[in-house]
């Protein structure tokens, strides 16, 4: 339960006791006994849970009764995980990790061990918060910057270069590559704007790349919401 939903039904997890009864005794109490019927089957387990109201909520506040975290009644924000981050980083560039089998497989060497010992935490998901490393390593790192430019990234490298794709077509391509959504009006019309007079530096596929560099960094991306 609180690896779905950040928070247990008994939180902190490890201090069970008198001061620290199931917030809903009931729903334990019925996934405790379905799971032991079902011989401890974990698949059955995680079906149920994801299943649930609960699990399936948006993060989106619509009423103050929802600020109490532990009732349940709006889905928590999460930070991802390190390889959680590295992984959709991946995706959404179109890296290829070249790291050998038993270094991907175990994540200690390479450029994804790299990746996730700066990114090691032991907060809490639903309080994660980037350290200045994490942030200087999505903003200023190799690996970032390389995934923005035309030479290195497969992803912005087809979308820059794509004839039949307009600067909105650009533009929704490289959100629908990193957030998963199309961008809104407001930031549609926002980096439009940007990316046809050149950025900063009077030159399109820059500016092009500016836009996909500040999605790849915006808390929407490294978030779970």
């Amino acid at each position: 339960w609180a690896h779905f939903l950040g928070y247990g039904l008994i939180d902190p997890l490890d201090e069970p006791g008198d001061d620290n009864q199931s917030i809903i005794p009931a729903v334990q109490d019925e996934l405790a006994k379905a799971f032991v019927e079902s011989k401890f089957d974990l698949k059955l387990l995680i079906r149920a849970i994801t299943r649930s109201k609960a699990y399936q909520l948006s993060s989106r506040k619509t009423h103050e009764s929802q600020s109490e975290p532990r009732a349940f009644a709006r889905m928590p924000l999460k930070g991802l995980s390190a390889e959680q981050i590295f992984d959709s980083l991946c995706v959404a560039t179109g890296f290829k990790n070249t790291d050998p089998d038993n270094q991907r497989r175990f994540g200690n060497f390479g450029l994804r061990g790299e990746f996730m010992t700066r990114f090691a935490t032991n907060e809490r998901k639903t309080e994660q918060q980037s350290s200045i490393l994490q942030a200087l390593t999505l903003m200023n790192g190799s690996f970032v910057n390389d995934q923005t430019t035309v030479e290195r990234s497969r992803t912005f490298a087809a979308v820059a270069d794509a004839p039949f794709l307009s600067l909105d077509g650009k533009i929704e391509t490289l959100y629908l590559a990193t957030l998963s959504r199309k961008p809104t009006k407001e930031e549609a019309e926002k980096y439009n704007s940007y990316v046809a007079r050149g950025g900063v530096n009077n030159d399109k596929d820059k500016a092009l790349a500016d836009v996909f560099w500040a999605l790849l960094n915006s808390s929407e991306f490294i978030l779970n919401h």
